[in-house]
């Protein structure tokens, strides 16, 4: 019994380990190891400078080839990193984790090995060169939007000091033919000017060209990071309406790009599209473009990794139409009577729109206007609302938008309608706060909005308010109920159907918002605000990325359901997924679920639950084990011990350790070639507990002795420094190990101890959760990290399982962090 077994399965299943002869399989699995693979650990198992094969086990990810374009979406059972063992050439693609898991890896020299020893083996992954060559190949076009803001930057910095002349300036750019400068202050940036501020502000002002640039640039600048996609360039772009962004670099300006630079990239793409609606003279024209508009989307849908960018996409356009529409309002009608806002709220404000959206809008008014300035401003606003309907944003059932008398106007009334829904908030007030606390200014007088904004923040940090907000999210319905089944619908046509704005997408917004709102961010997309909170530590680091994750999923999901319909809508029939979205889907409204419950204990009033007897008496017993100083070295840097023992019963005084196993962890690592399992010869009658493992009574009778099992694991701890054991509910195992040592005449000095289990306790109840003790058992625990069940249980089957666990539990909860061992006793 010293093969592994649920390796062995996994091999036999998957192609071409399933064409290996018994003996190749066993050389293979003497040589295969076991990684747990996430970003953090992605370096250090995928090294670039060692070719392996590597077999998925669990978890999904995307290999890249080395312009960031897609090739091959990775599953359980998918092979990868053939092409360089074969051709000895660089390791050029990378792996992006979508889903953390777990992976196999087969070096050089073992691969080889089986090449050369089976001809179907080495047929297989001959062929498979043979289709990657082709589908690179083919795959000529890269998808700019997964590019970086550095990707494409093709200058040095040129730039000027704020103190130089317009003069100067012009000069400057001449001779190193670009068609703007930054303004720099000791490396600062200051501000930018461009050919154009030259010719409207200086020339076409009749001004001194003797005047420093500091009184004609613009400050302060859009900038983007050097690692920003390409994507946030052109919403930068199209959002703020400027042809120029700075790059930065550690915040040191090292570059500028340009519109003619993202059009470069690509071809006849967004910003043509941006720049027509920008250009377009009547409303007419704009309707004509907006017919442009569905497929131009799905032709971007078609192109992109990442087709939640529509979404991103559709609120650029849906901006262009709306600033257009003001500016032509205003060129007909003139200048407005006094500083306002254009004003968006919901989901053109979050930045998230579908192809199903409505507009939802109103207007900021320094001021009350008399009687002629009410007329200016109600006629721009039924100009705009009806020009965004005949553009294809329809109008507003519940008539949020700024054609509404009681949405257009001034900054105390606005201030005045936000106190009352949040010192009186009844149903109606709870549904509109839902609305109007995603803002977004659009046009308009910044100083003006900064003022609204700041009032309206300060007054949603409300406890009370708070509190019934999350008691009315914590009553809408998630569509996931008992046994992980899902909660459907049923429409005329009895199809099962699930809302996915409605009961995911919408819940998980008004988690991230309530939970913003109580922290004072002011970020109105649900991204941004889920990262702040991060940030700020507001909401565990490790939850953050799992509600961005399932937020992602979601609006990618009803973007693709979406592009394929005639009339769009969000309603989601989950049998017609494949059994990968499924499993996706209900992992995502679980983690919603969770989210849900959590947001109820932390702005709840009511006292918590009383904690459970039990499991303190057990955390109090594990702390017993642990004792001596708390080492202060990194988790990563320690080895550890899986240990698993199986018994005849639970009493350690009457019953045996039928066999016991470990396998060392060296994290992100499982060493598995190193793995020991004894069978213990002992004279017990066999019951029930060794049939369920697979013992007999020959294994039994030919086992080892328990005092040499315990030498070799005493040997193995002390043979490494820093070495630790590592169990599932420590507190049963060490009780028979302590009796054993004693009964075998052995010394009985345990190093530290991890529990699996009583970590994942305590993080659930961190979270606000107080699981019974069933539900911390190895196969619950393992679920909620969609581990899966192992399908053997015996000693090193479970070892190897609390392995896994345990490198699942500390990459997802403490990621990029740094955790000392701490953070694990």
């Amino acid at each position: 019994m010293d093969n592994i077994d649920s390796a062995r399965i996994f091999l036999s299943r998957c192609a071409p380990f399933d064409r290996l002869s018994s003996a190749q399989l066993d050389y293979c699995l003497k040589h295969l190891q076991l990684h747990y693979l996430c970003d953090e650990s992605l370096d250090e198992v995928v090294p670039k400078d060692r070719p392996q094969l590597y077999l998925i086990k669990k978890g999904v990810f995307d290999l890249l080839g080395n312009h960031n374009q897609l090739i091959e979406r990775l599953e359980p059972g998918d092979l990868f990193g053939y092409p360089s063992l074969l051709t000895k050439r660089p390791i050029t693609n990378r792996l992006k984790v979508l889903d953390d898991g777990l992976m196999y890896s087969l070096s050089q020299t073992p691969f080889d090995y089986l090449c050369e020893h089976n001809q179907e083996f080495a047929d297989y992954f001959s062929r498979a060169l043979g289709d990657r060559l082709l589908t690179e190949s083919r795959n000529q076009e890269h998808d700019w939007t997964q590019l970086s803001v550095a990707d494409i930057l093709e200058r040095t910095l040129v730039s000027i000091g704020a103190d130089c002349s317009v003069a100067e300036a012009a000069q400057r750019m001449t001779e190193n033919k670009v068609s703007c400068l930054l303004i720099q202050d000791n490396d600062e940036l200051q501000g930018i000017i461009t050919d154009r501020d030259i010719r409207s502000r200086v020339v076409a002002a009749r001004q001194s060209y003797d005047q420093p640039v500091s009184e004609f640039m613009t400050s302060p600048v859009i900038n983007l990071d050097w690692q920003a996609p390409l994507f946030d360039a052109m919403q930068a772009m199209t959002g703020e309406n400027v042809h120029h962004v700075a790059v930065v670099k550690d915040n040191k300006p090292i570059g500028v790009i340009t519109a003619t630079d993202l059009m470069r990239q690509q071809r006849s793409e967004p910003l043509f599209l941006v720049n027509r609606i920008r250009k377009a003279d009547t409303v007419e024209q704009l309707q004509a473009i907006a017919e442009l508009v569905p497929e131009h989307l799905h032709q971007f849908a078609n192109r992109v990794v990442d087709v939640r960018l529509v979404g991103d996409l559709l609120a650029s356009f849906t901006d262009a139409f709306n600033i257009r529409l003001i500016r032509l309002y205003k060129r007909e009608h003139g200048t407005a009577p006094f500083p306002f806002v254009w004003l968006t709220f919901g989901s053109q404000a979050r930045r998230d729109q579908s192809l199903s959206s409505d507009q939802d809008n109103g207007l900021l008014l320094e001021r009350e206007p008399d009687a002629e300035e009410a007329k200016w401003f109600a006629g721009l606003a039924d100009f705009v609302c009806d020009g965004l309907a005949r553009c294809g944003l329809k109008l507003c059932g519940g008539n949020i938008m700024a054609s509404n008398d009681e949405l257009r106007v001034s900054e105390q009334a606005w201030v005045k309608k936000f106190k009352g829904w949040i010192l009186e908030p009844d149903q109606d007030a709870l549904m509109r706060t839902n609305i109007f606390f995603d803002h977004r200014a659009l046009y308009g007088d910044n100083r003006l909005f900064e003022r609204f904004d700041s009032a309206v923040s300060k007054l949603a940090t409300n406890q009370i308010f708070l509190a019934n907000l999350a008691a009315n999210s914590a009553d809408l319905a998630v569509p996931i109920g008992l046994f992980n089944r899902f909660r459907t619908q049923k429409l005329d046509d009895e199809q099962e159907v699930i809302d996915i704005k409605k009961s995911g997408i919408a819940i998980l917004n008004d988690i991230a918002r309530i939970h913003s709102l109580a922290a004072g961010i002011r970020d109105c997309s649900t991204p941004a605000r889920i990262r702040r909170l991060s940030e700020l530590g507001a909401i565990n680091r490790r939850d953050g990325e799992d509600w961005l994750a399932a937020w992602r999923f979601l609006v990618q999901m009803r973007l693709e359901h979406q592009l394929n319909q005639t009339i769009p809508d969000n309603l989601i029939a989950p049998d017609k997924l494949d059994s990968l979205a499924r499993r996706q889907l209900k992992a995502a409204f679980r983690l919603i679920k969770d989210a849900q419950e959590g947001l109820g204990l932390s702005y709840s009033r009511g006292p918590f639950n009383a904690r459970s007897l039990l499991m303190n008496k057990l955390m109090q017993r594990l702390r017993q084990w642990f004792g001596g100083n708390q080492d202060t070295l990194l988790w990563q840097q320690y080895r550890y011990l899986a240990i698993d023992l199986e018994l005849s019963g639970l009493d350690h005084k009457k019953d045996q350790i039928l066999s016991v196993a470990w396998v060392p962890v060296q994290p992100p690592h499982i060493l598995l070639h190193q793995r020991q399992n004894f069978i213990i010869n002992t004279q017990v009658t066999l019951g029930q507990s060794p049939a369920i493992h697979g013992l007999t009574r020959e294994n039994l009778e030919q086992g080892a002795e328990l005092k040499d099992a315990l030498r070799k694991l005493a040997e193995e701890t002390q043979a490494y420094p820093n070495t630790l054991w590592l169990f599932h509910h420590a507190p049963l195992d060490m009780a028979f190990l302590r009796e054993a040592h004693e009964l075998s005449g052995l010394e009985f000095l345990p190093p530290k101890l991890i529990d699996t289990l009583a970590l994942e306790h305590k993080t659930l109840k961190r979270r606000g959760k107080e699981p019974e003790i069933e539900g911390l058992s190895l196969d619950k625990c393992r679920a909620r990290y969609e581990l899966g069940p192992h399908p053997a249980h015996n000693a090193l089957e479970d070892a190897i399982a609390t392995a896994e666990l345990f490198l699942a539990y500390c990459y997802r909860n403490f990621r990029a962090e740094s955790h000392t061992l701490r953070s694990l006793l």
